[in-house]
C-alpha cells in the first residue's frame, strides 16, 4: 500500500486538481473556492465524480445488456445460460438492491443476484458478478472439494474486475455492445477509467488503514483517526463539525470486515492479466481476441483452483509476482 500511494502520488494530485476544477465549474464556484467532502460524488468519495461531457452515458441507455455480455462471454468460451437460469437478474419490490455471486455446491449450481435496469452501471455490474461467475465454472472439476474453489478471494475479484472494466472498453462497446465506434472509442471512456481507479486507490488506503487503527484501538478517538486518513490519501478537508461515528456509515466496516484491500489487490492483478493478455494478443481487452484471452483466463487462472497458493497462482498465471507496477504505469 505504501509503494502505491508513492507511485500514484504525481497521477493522483494532477487527477484531483482537474477534478476540484470540473466540481466548481459544475458548481458555479470561484477557481479558488474551498471544497467540502459535500461537493463530490458520494458521501466516502469511493467513486469519481462524472466528466462534464460523457458520451457513452446516454448510448448506454441503449445497451442490449444480456444480449451484449452472451456473445462476450461466448466469444471467451464460456457459455453462461445455465448461470443466468439460475440468476435472479431484475428488481421487484422489496428484493435487496446488491449485486453477488454465489456457487451454491462448487460443482454446477452457480448464480447471481443483480437489479439490471439500462444503463452503464449495470452492465458493468452484470460483467462483474459474470466474472466470478465464469471463474467457478471453469475450476477443474476434478479437484476435491477443499481446492474446488478460487485461490483467494484477490484473485476471483480480479477476474471479476476485469470483465467489469469492460464497460469503458472500446473494443469490447463496438463488438459486443452496439456502440458506434466514435463513442466505444472516445477518450472519455480512458479518462474516466483512470479517474475512477486513482479515487478508490485513494478511498481503499483510508479503509485499510482505519481497520489497522480499529482492531489495534476500538476505545481511540476513531474518529480523529478517520479524517486523518481521509486528509492524507483523499485530500478532502474535514467539515468543521465531525460525526463522531461517522466512519460507521461504511457497512463494509460491519458486514464484511478487513475485506476491502482484496478490491485493490484485485485490480492490481486485473492490470497485470492485462499486461499478459496484451503480451501474447496484442491488445489488453480480452474483447479484441476472445478466444486466446479466455483460454488464458481458464488455463492459467481458473482451472488450478485452490491447488496453488494465491503468490504461487498469480507467479504462475502471470509471469511475476502480485505488484503495482502494472496498475501504477495504467494509471501514469
Amino acid at each position: 500500500m505504501d509503494r502505491l500511494d508513492e507511485r500514484l502520488a504525481p497521477a493522483w494530485a494532477a487527477e484531483r486538481a482537474a477534478m476540484d476544477a470540473d466540481i466548481r465549474s459544475r458548481l458555479g464556484l470561484a477557481a479558488d473556492a474551498p471544497l467540502a467532502p459535500w461537493h463530490y460524488a458520494d458521501r466516502f468519495f469511493q467513486e469519481a465524480p462524472p466528466l462534464a461531457h460523457d458520451p457513452l452515458l446516454e448510448q448506454a441507455e441503449g445497451i442490449d445488456q444480456l444480449a451484449a455480455i452472451r456473445a462476450y462471454f461466448g466469444d471467451l468460451g464460456d457459455d453462461i445460460e445455465p448461470i443466468l437460469a439460475r440468476s435472479d437478474l431484475y428488481p421487484r419490490p422489496g428484493k435487496q438492491q446488491h449485486a453477488f455471486q454465489l456457487t451454491v455446491d462448487r460443482l454446477d449450481d452457480i448464480r447471481t443476484q443483480c437489479n439490471v435496469v439500462p444503463g452503464l452501471r449495470w452492465l458493468e455490474t452484470l460483467l462483474h458478478e459474470l466474472g466470478h461467475a465464469v471463474y467457478d465454472k471453469n475450476v477443474d472439476r476434478a479437484l476435491p472439494w477443499s481446492l474446488r474453489t478460487h485461490a483467494h478471494i484477490l484473485t476471483t475479484e480480479a477476474a471479476a474486475m476485469l470483465h467489469g472494466r469492460r464497460g469503458r472498453d472500446g473494443a469490447f462497446l463496438a463488438r459486443y455492445a452496439g456502440v458506434p465506434h466514435d463513442v466505444a472509442h472516445a477518450p472519455e471512456n480512458t479518462r474516466t477509467h483512470r479517474r475512477s481507479m486513482l479515487v478508490f486507490a485513494g478511498w481503499v488506503q483510508v479503509m485499510v488503514r482505519f481497520e489497522q487503527a480499529l482492531y489495534a484501538d476500538p476505545g481511540a478517538d476513531l474518529a480523529t483517526t478517520w479524517w486523518d486518513l481521509v486528509e492524507r490519501y483523499q485530500r478532502l478537508a474535514r467539515p468543521p463539525v465531525v460525526e463522531p461515528h461517522g466512519w460507521a456509515g461504511k457497512i463494509h466496516l460491519a458486514l464484511s470486515p478487513v475485506y476491502y484491500h482484496d478490491y485493490l489487490l484485485g485490480e492490481l492483478l486485473a492490470s497485470q492479466l492485462e499486461e499478459t493478455i496484451e503480451a501474447e494478443t496484442g491488445s489488453r481487452s480480452p474483447a479484441a481476441d476472445p478466444a486466446r484471452a479466455g483460454a488464458i483466463l481458464r488455463e492459467r487462472l481458473f482451472a488450478p483452483g485452490a491447488t496453488l497458493r494465491w503468490d504461487a497462482l498469480v507467479t504462475s498465471a502471470t509471469g511475476a509476482p502480485l505488484d503495482v507496477d502494472a496498475f501504477a504505469r495504467e494509471l501514469s
